[in-house]
């Protein structure tokens, strides 16, 4: 029965190594390194997907530099940064499968106030005519999905 048991924890240990292994090759730096526009359309399209609450007329672009750094800006719908500036600055990081966002520079007007980036979700590969997608949790709770608009500079 104890070897039995030793046995059965290996494998567990073998299969949540390979599921952490599963997880890392999906979100790299590369995989994150872009530009990325707020794509409520896409959120809602999941069924079972909470909706974006955001019905006016701006987005959030968030961009991922290779040294490290992202900034999130509030945005037209033609991807025009809104005047005055509404904007998140910091630096990013992948720990544990996941990007880890830390927030250095907030400037948001009342209104987008809880946009700030809080908790990763998920990326998924597009195929096909999909984009890229990465979700986000708000500090506002809600889920925001974006889309990949512009790849890493080589």
């Amino acid at each position: 029965m104890a070897v039995a048991a030793r046995w059965l924890g290996r494998i567990l240990l073998i299969f949540a190594a390979l599921l952490a292994g599963c997880g890392n090759e999906t979100v790299n730096r590369q995989a994150i390194v872009g530009i990325w526009l707020e794509e409520s359309g896409l959120l809602t399209a999941r069924p079972g997907s909470a909706a974006l609450a955001t019905t006016n007329a701006v987005r959030r672009q968030l961009a991922f530099e290779r040294d490290g750094t992202f900034r999130l800006m509030v945005c037209d719908p033609d991807r025009r940064p809104v005047t005055p500036p509404e904007f998140v600055t910091g630096t990013w990081r992948i720990s544990g499968g996941a990007v880890v966002l830390t927030v250095k520079e907030t400037r948001l007007g009342p209104q987008h106030a809880g946009w700030v980036p809080a908790t990763f979700l998920q990326t998924q590969r597009g195929g096909g005519s999909a984009p890229d997608t990465l979700d986000f949790r708000g500090r506002d709770g809600l889920r925001v999905r974006y889309r990949r608009v512009s790849p890493a500079p080589p």
